[in-house]
């Protein structure tokens, strides 16, 4: 491999080797005993060129090489050459022109940098089954791995995503944002726990997709609108979540602490935005699910705090029980929130109506989806919560369960509901106790509102 210039196939079958190189007047020919290749010579199957593609929107042009062969490319080991067919080639082509008409468009100011920073787009696999994927490395400035998106939309946002990556990172190398990187953080984006810099780069890519779906949606009508408003209020949920959660880090630096406060008065003023009522309240459901899935999960409760409750409700006494926890449980768990958010997408589509599991029997992030889930997201909350309680007393630990029964019980009782949603790995753990313990096994619905009703707070 030349940087810049392409990959020379040298037709050896060994793993190392040696080649002479002779360049003069602008060429370069390069030997070995088997092999001639004059470079660039784009005629020769012995000498892939690295291509790029230049495209140019209002007075802003961007040029960005298309990797297809740099061993170096990936995240991890080195990756053969996977040499992209004209007709491949063509697609990614068109796809990044219409991108970029959309972010010259939307934000001439965020394309401008775009055109400064962003040096080459790595195409990779589509992750089976959940549409886009793209990735980026702190030790690749100006770099992106980007999956074949569908449509020219999604390749702007890939694009906004991991250039917002690409900027923290070099941010990064110039100056620590923290005095450490301690697992264990909630990222609304992310099933498992995360370090404090994954979190820095969580938020901050999210913020830029936030901006993104803020401007963009204003373009849009019909279905397409809905799609925005709901893609714009999912991430600026997320990202209103995620940085609260890093500005209570004591680790933050002195320049740490100035790039979460100027993310925080950013999305202060996107507070008046107008969102149509039935898409927030989506774009709250799926929030509020991923935040309570996440904490029944990985946030585990003291044993001395599931002792108190379980002893209350054995005595029937009214002891005041306050919440505490133990260290985060770090183990994988991926994948449980995919469910409930494609199902919010869809009914924000609305191609058709989604009453039953078989309405979804096409997707495969569907697999776990429950007939309860549909009813919550309908808004049919006595069917849901009907149905929630059936799954509990079927597998009295089911995460998903106990997280739907929450989402149902806190739509009932407004304050109390975010207290539940907060603590439902400690109701659980306190259920399961009890139901070994006592001769009558209750109703998890009626045991989850009275031991909400005893968790106490300092003052």
């Amino acid at each position: 491999m030349l940087p810049t210039l392409g990959l020379a196939r040298l037709g050896s079958a060994e793993p190392f080797g040696f080649a002479e190189v002779e360049c003069a007047n602008g060429r370069a020919t390069l030997w070995t005993p088997e092999t001639k290749i004059i470079i660039p010579d784009e005629r020769s199957s012995s000498w892939w060129p690295l291509r790029s593609i230049d495209v140019e929107a209002r007075s802003l042009r961007l040029k960005v090489w298309l990797d297809d062969i740099d061993p170096f490319r990936g995240l991890t080991d080195p990756l053969p050459p996977d040499r992209l067919g004209d007709r491949e080639f063509e697609n990614w082509r068109q796809l990044v022109t219409e991108a970029w008409e959309i972010l010259c468009a939307d934000d001439p100011s965020g394309a401008a940098a775009i055109a400064e920073g962003m040096r080459t787009l790595v195409p990779m696999p589509a992750a089976p089954g959940w549409g886009t994927q793209s990735a980026s490395s702190g030790d690749a400035f100006g770099s992106a791995m980007v999956s074949l998106p569908p449509e020219a939309t999604t390749m702007a946002v890939s694009v906004v995503h991991e250039f917002q990556h690409v900027k923290l990172g070099g941010l990064m190398h110039l100056m620590a944002l923290s005095n450490g990187d301690p697992p264990g953080h909630y990222a609304p984006w992310r099933d498992d726990p995360r370090p404090l810099v994954g979190l820095f780069q969580g938020v901050y890519a999210f913020l830029g997709i936030a901006a993104f779906w803020r401007t963009r949606r204003l373009a849009l009508s019909g279905a397409e609108r809905k799609t925005a408003d709901f893609a714009y209020l999912c991430a600026r949920r997320q990202t209103e979540r995620a940085v609260a959660e890093l500005s209570r880090s004591e680790i933050l630096t002195r320049p740490g602490r100035m790039v979460a406060q100027g993310m925080v008065d950013r999305i202060r003023d996107w507070q008046a935005d107008q969102v149509p009522g039935a898409v927030a309240e989506l774009a709250d459901l799926v929030t509020d699910a991923h935040r309570a899935g996440w904490r029944i999960r990985h946030s585990r409760p003291t044993d001395e705090t599931v002792d108190a409750l379980v002893r209350s409700w054995l005595t029937g006494t009214p002891e005041a029980v306050v919440p505490a926890e133990a260290d985060v449980e770090l183990g994988e768990d991926a994948g449980w929130s995919h469910a409930r958010l494609g199902l919010a997408r869809r009914m924000v589509r609305a191609v058709e109506p989604v009453s039953s599991v078989k309405d979804l029997a096409a997707y495969d992030w569907a697999r776990t989806v429950v007939q309860a889930d549909i009813d919550l997201f309908r808004g049919n909350r006595a069917a849901a919560r009907a149905g929630f309680v059936q799954a509990i007393i079927a597998d009295p630990a089911n995460p998903d369960a106990w997280t739907g029964l929450g989402l149902t019980l806190a739509s009932d009782h407004r304050l109390a509901g975010a207290v539940l949603l907060e603590h439902l790995g400690l109701i659980r753990s306190a259920y399961l106790e009890v139901i070994e313990q006592a001769t009558d096994r209750p109703a998890p619905d009626q045991f989850a509102e009275e031991m909400v009703a005893r968790l106490a707070f300092p003052a």
